[in-house]
């Protein structure tokens, strides 16, 4: 009896703590946005451009600059809204995607960046996720429906 009572005990802890740091999430869905410096940059794109654009397989912008993909820090609300709302694909699966058409020489390697905004302002051609805090500057592309 001792043992299963401290076994529904680490079950119901493990359980809280699951709960409490899913729950526990910096910024919403809603407060995200794809962003870019390049003024040739449609405002409004389909889920497939999108999809394109940031899988490599649109490598130009309309004006014939290189897409450069940034990617803000592995498991940070930026990337988890881009890898579920945008791209439906595991952030793994979609970083190793992006690392084989670097190796093969189809994209530039994309820029990783603790401030995501930032590294878009400094970058020609940059686009990637971005809170709707840090647009000053950056020109936003929503996805129609």
């Amino acid at each position: 009896m001792q043992t299963l009572t401290g076994l529904l005990a680490r079950i119901a802890l493990l359980v809280f703590f699951i709960a409490s740091t899913s729950l526990a999430t910096p910024a919403l869905a809603g407060d995200m946005t794809l962003a870019t410096q390049n003024a040739s940059a449609p405002e409004t794109m389909s889920p497939k451009e999108l999809k394109r654009l940031l899988t490599g397989q649109t490598t130009k912008w309309p004006d014939g600059t290189a897409v450069i993909v940034v990617l803000s820090e592995e498991g940070t609300p930026e990337m988890a809204w881009l890898c579920e709302e945008i791209l439906r694909m595991p952030e793994d699966v979609y970083r190793r995607s992006l690392l084989q058409k670097v190796f093969h020489g189809i994209i530039p390697k994309p820029v990783a960046a603790a401030d995501p905004a930032q590294a878009i302002l400094d970058t020609a051609g940059a686009v990637g996720p971005v809170s709707t805090d840090h647009l000053e500057g950056l020109h936003a592309i929503s996805a129609s429906k």
